[in-house]
């Protein structure tokens, strides 16, 4: 007889709640630390706005869910792991590997994922075009390997160390 899969209580993620701000400036913070140049080569176009505020923006304007964003996370860390130790980074490298696993995070897991034309929209069109928001995507998922999976067990585990190490609820 099969038995049924029960999630801890500690473990349940509100879908109904907008993404806390405490996860917002979690994932800022951790897809910054992705940026290796100095601010001094900052090109004066297209001129993009700090990451905490990109980012608050697009969750905001795309309404995403606290799943996608975990999920666009778990992404990111594993992006950062397959990087060499040598990497080197251009200006706007943390906005446009947000804008990737955000767009990779909702197809994987979402019914209506977004599109994106609706990213394009909600950055705005004097950044980046729809064209260069499909070559990110794809350079991102090469990145990863295509390896898209992220298993309960895994988003779980993610989820009680946020809550142990940052002091993030959901």
């Amino acid at each position: 007889m099969p038995t049924a899969v029960i999630k801890p209580p500690s473990m349940e993620i509100s879908m109904n709640k907008p993404v806390p701000d405490s996860l917002i400036d979690y994932a800022s913070t951790s897809i910054c630390s992705i940026q290796t140049t100095l601010p001094s080569n900052k090109p004066t176009q297209p001129c993009l706005p700090d990451l905490l505020l990109f980012i608050k923006k697009i969750i905001t304007d795309l309404n995403l869910p606290v799943l996608t964003v975990l999920v666009c996370l778990i992404y990111f860390h594993r992006l950062k792991r397959a990087l060499p130790k040598s990497y080197s980074t251009e200006y706007g490298t943390a906005h446009r590997v947000f804008v990737s696993s955000v767009l990779v995070a909702s197809k994987y897991i979402d019914d209506q994922p977004l599109t994106s034309k609706r990213v394009v929209e909600s950055v705005g069109w004097n950044v980046w075009s729809i064209k260069e928001v499909n070559r990110m995507e794809r350079t991102f998922l090469n990145l990863l390997k295509w390896d898209l999976s992220v298993d309960r067990e895994s988003l779980y585990s993610y989820l009680a160390e946020l809550r142990e190490n940052q002091h993030i609820e959901l």
